[in-house]
């Protein structure tokens, strides 16, 4: 009975080998092919080991393996049962590391920056005068550098300056302009200065004027105009003196016939050139004797400048005539206006210049009353101590007096 209970567990214990010896095994990888997040299945065998077969003991020939006395089944030569050998996995070889061929990384490979190999510049030298300037341009090799910054510098910002690879030229002398990459490499190029060249001014090379001989009474005035060649000269004055001041005197160009005789007006350049014209000054016209309140008025009225500090006037008889001619039309021809002639023209149309004109009445008997009367007038008072007369010129007829004052006789 105790050999059939072994025997039917040995069954059972062989039966649940054979079974596991047919089941399959899981083992999960990592699936490469999705970035190492999930794993899939690999089939693994479980290997079986047989256990030893149970071995009976020697047949003593005493029936049911009784015992040496035949006492049965109780003998103490029982069959010995063999334990089967634990079932071991085989050796699992270590997952390889995942392949990645383009896929997401947190650390992708980090590329080793391009350095300079070089640098040049456009120009190796270049001269220039104080206050040009130029510009460099720098070139850094290889084209594909990670850095292809530079840095400029001067050593000798007295004769020039850099910003930028802009040189200015600032003093006379030379200069070296140097370029840098970040990792050293250098070029270099030679500034040299010079002075500007100095420029040779255009000089006159003579001067004419618009007249050069010119007749005028004492008081008359002539415009004389100087002319210098080149016209691109490049100083074009001149300097104007009078021969004879007590004849004519001269201020930039202006002639003022001053007393009778001659003078010479010059012209002259800074660098000598001269241009002359000659001035004859009439002697004045004496006033007519025989007029005697005219000659009367005339002297009053220089008494009345004299003691008002200004210089005294001399005789026009150009303005004598005009004066007596107006004095007659008012006579004959009383206009509303003393100062329009019966013709329609005033006293500088008359004239055929500006002039001054103070008109009266008490002439020819009382001809002083006439200028003091003048004297308290405003208007006749200012025209009588007017600075810019030299000459005047009185005429009368009957009851009236015609005073004309004017800075020129002719």
């Amino acid at each position: 009975m105790k050999k059939l209970l072994i025997l039917t567990i040995a069954a059972v214990i062989l039966l649940a080998f054979v079974g596991c010896a047919n089941t399959n095994t899981s083992e999960y990888i990592p699936d490469s092919s999705n970035g190492g997040n999930s794993e899939v299945p690999r089939n693994t065998e479980t290997r079986y080991t047989e256990p030893p077969r149970e071995t009976e003991p020697p047949n003593n020939g005493n029936g049911d393996n009784g015992d040496s006395n035949g006492n049965g089944e109780g003998g103490s030569d029982e069959p010995v049962y063999t334990e089967p050998p634990i079932e071991t996995a085989p050796p699992q070889t270590p997952n390889p590391p995942p392949q990645n061929p383009g896929g997401n990384t947190n650390n992708p490979p980090q590329n080793n920056p391009i350095l300079p190999t070089g640098v040049t510049l456009n120009h190796s030298s270049r001269s220039l005068e104080v206050g040009g300037h130029v510009n460099l341009t720098a070139t850094v090799a290889p084209s594909n550098a990670t850095n292809r910054n530079v840095t400029w510098e001067s050593n000798n910002t007295a004769v020039a300056t850099v910003v930028n690879g802009r040189v200015n030229a600032i003093g006379v002398g030379t200069a070296t302009i140097t370029v840098s990459t970040h990792n050293n490499r250098t070029a270099t190029a030679t500034i040299t200065v010079t002075a500007p060249p100095v420029q040779t001014p255009v000089l006159p090379t003579g001067v004419t004027l618009n007249h050069t001989t010119r007749t005028l009474n004492v008081g008359g005035n002539a415009d004389l105009v100087a002319t210098v060649a080149p016209s691109n000269a490049a100083d074009r004055s001149v300097t104007w003196t009078s021969s004879n001041t007590n004849v004519a005197s001269v201020v930039n160009g202006r002639v003022t016939a001053v007393g009778a005789g001659t003078a010479t007006i010059t012209a002259e350049t800074h660098n000598g050139h001269r241009a002359t014209a000659t001035i004859t000054v009439n002697a004045p016209t004496p006033p007519p004797q025989n007029v005697t309140p005219a000659r009367a008025v005339f002297n009053a009225i220089n008494d009345e400048r004299i003691a008002h500090g200004l210089n005294p006037l001399v005789w026009c008889q150009h303005l004598a005539d005009v004066s007596l001619a107006h004095s007659t039309d008012r006579v004959h021809n009383p206009q509303s206006n003393p100062h329009i002639g019966s013709d329609g023209r005033d006293w500088n149309e008359r004239a055929g210049r500006h002039v001054g004109e103070n008109i009266g009445g008490f002439f020819p008997n009382n001809p002083t009353r006439a200028v003091n009367t003048w004297m308290n007038s405003t208007a006749h008072r200012n025209t009588i101590l007017t600075s810019g007369w030299t000459v005047m010129g009185v005429g009368g007829y009957g009851t009236t007096l015609t005073v004309k004052f004017s800075a020129t006789c002719c």
